[in-house]
């Protein structure tokens, strides 16, 4: 059995995206949980900060997408 690890990452976004569901479709593709620990939005650009958590190759592929 593969252990499950957390990591912390901090996602940047062009505004333009802001309504598509990435990170949705990234816990459905990879199986990765995740806890938005905040996330803030302005004119140019999007930042969040994620606590992600499952087994270490789908963690890395989920940062990857």
């Amino acid at each position: 059995m593969l252990q499950k690890v957390k990591r912390k990452v901090y996602l940047t976004f062009p505004t333009d995206t802001i309504r598509d569901a990435i990170i949705c479709d990234m816990y459905d593709k990879y199986k990765v949980r995740f806890n938005i620990r905040s996330a803030s939005v302005n004119d140019s650009v999007g930042l969040i900060a994620l606590e992600l958590e499952g087994e270490e190759g789908a963690i890395g592929e989920a940062i990857e997408y």
